[in-house]
């Protein structure tokens, strides 16, 4: 069974469980997290500790590259996205990819023209 969602699902927390792979490859997730996370005032360096005030959606993002490639979906729907691919296995098990936007946290550290100066 596939399933293409999109963001008018009403019954968004009956996914909460659900693991979801955003990127394709490492490329790709360095790319978002160039554009979306060290563009951001929140991200303090590569460390992963929360109690140092690092993002926990960046956290979870480079968790991913290091283990199995996926964030739960509560993740996903923090950051924000454009669509959502689900699939259920034979035992249905549902997984699913993920086409990330723009993460909606993101505080830009710099104004267009200060970046400039």
């Amino acid at each position: 069974m596939n399933l293409n969602w999109k963001k008018n699902v009403r019954n968004i927390h009956l996914f909460n469980d659900i693991k979801l792979t955003p990127f394709s490859n490492g490329s790709e997730m360095e790319g978002w997290r160039e554009h979306n996370c060290l563009n951001c005032k929140k991200f303090k360096g590569e460390s992963v500790d929360i109690k140092k005030g690092e993002c926990p959606l960046d956290i979870r993002i480079a968790l991913a590259y290091i283990n199995d490639g996926t964030i739960p979906f509560k993740t996903v729907n923090r950051i924000g996205y454009k669509e959502i691919h689900l699939q259920a296995d034979k035992d249905n098990k549902i997984s699913g990819f993920v086409d990330l936007s723009n993460c909606k946290e993101k505080i830009t550290k710099y104004k267009q023209n200060e970046k400039d100066n």
